[in-house]
């Protein structure tokens, strides 16, 4: 597949199934994305199991966006999804989630919802 087919792919996933969210450093405002919050399907099952003082459920969960939506998403900064009112903080290091570098997956930690 080539690269304009791939992201034409991965853009109708993220229309299908993403949230609409703000990007800032608050989460409360800031730049309009489309976020899927993500946890593994091995690790969610081990939700709530206590490992060296972390929950896994803690350590696994993610948010992916596109990276033509958020060029270069930072630790510290957040997404709010708009719908649901909560906020992922981003605990480390976002990485490339697909081998073309058009998704984002952002460690995260959820913060609240109201």
């Amino acid at each position: 597949m080539d690269l304009a087919s791939a992201a034409d792919a991965i853009e109708a996933v993220f229309d299908a199934t993403g949230e609409d969210a703000v990007y800032g450093e608050g989460g409360t405002t800031g730049a309009p994305c489309l976020a899927i919050p993500w946890r593994p399907t091995r690790e969610r099952q081990m939700a709530g199991v206590e490992l060296a003082g972390f929950s896994i459920a803690e350590r696994s969960l993610f948010v992916l966006v596109q990276k033509g939506e958020v060029p270069a998403p930072t630790q510290g900064m957040a997404f709010r999804l708009l719908d649901a009112g909560t906020t992922y903080r981003i605990g480390d290091t976002p990485v490339a989630h697909d081998t073309r570098g058009l998704v984002w997956r952002c460690p995260a930690v959820e913060e609240a919802t109201t």
